[in-house]
């Protein structure tokens, strides 16, 4: 079914209908790697570099910092459009976005103070950016590239640096043996979270089972 059998689009923008097409492009193939992704609990890393790709990571993001300023109501058909074909890449899509949403409409609230509004701000002139013009993307308080994700997934799982993943995602650093491997803090950390969810989610399983 296409979004034009149940939406509107009389009150919809060009600009809103053409991302809502490229949703529809590119979601047969989010709908072919969703399985995996849902048996191994595993980032769905292509799909975020194809979302990098057409634009949709800087959805919401003023226009002033290169983004695309759309509405509320105009990212909610789109991260539902995503959900039809992967579940995963819609949930984690929605995590990013909110992160946006909330830098753009917070510092455009009427009763913040000044040293509030100077701090998001701030904040925004920083983190906008690293979206628009690196394609990075969000997790609650961190910030990290598609392609670091993967680099870091593949080093913790022994397996090689992919060959797409630039030189600043997994570095060389010496150790007490000369060859102590490190990434950034914020990728650890989040693959960190991540197993440990996935060792709470066994857990809970293991328990049922019981």
């Amino acid at each position: 079914m296409n979004f034009a059998d149940y939406y509107d689009l009389s009150r919809f923008r060009p600009e809103h209908i053409a991302m809502l097409e490229k949703i529809n492009e590119l979601g047969p193939k989010f709908a072919e790697r969703a399985p995996q992704h849902d048996r191994e609990a595993s980032f769905p890393t292509q799909n975020y570099v194809e979302l990098r790709e057409a634009g949709f990571l800087k959805l919401v993001i003023p226009e002033e910092f290169g983004g695309m300023g759309f509405s509320l109501g105009e990212y909610a058909t789109i991260g539902a459009e995503i959900g039809k074909y992967c579940g995963a890449t819609a949930l984690t899509f929605n995590m990013h976005t909110s992160s946006m949403m909330w830098l753009r409409f917070m510092y455009e609230m009427d009763n913040l103070t000044p040293t509030e509004r100077a701090a998001f701000k701030r904040m925004r002139e920083i983190q906008f950016p690293k979206v628009v013009e690196e394609g990075a993307i969000f997790d609650g308080d961190l910030c990290v590239s598609p392609t670091a994700m993967e680099s870091a997934e593949a080093f913790m799982n022994g397996r090689k640096q992919p060959a797409s993943a630039p030189r600043s995602s997994m570095r060389e650093s010496g150790g007490e043996d000369g060859s102590v491997r490190t990434m950034p803090s914020a990728v650890a950390t989040l693959l960190e979270r991540r197993r440990q969810q996935q060792q709470q989610q066994a857990a809970a399983g293991d328990a049922q089972a019981a």
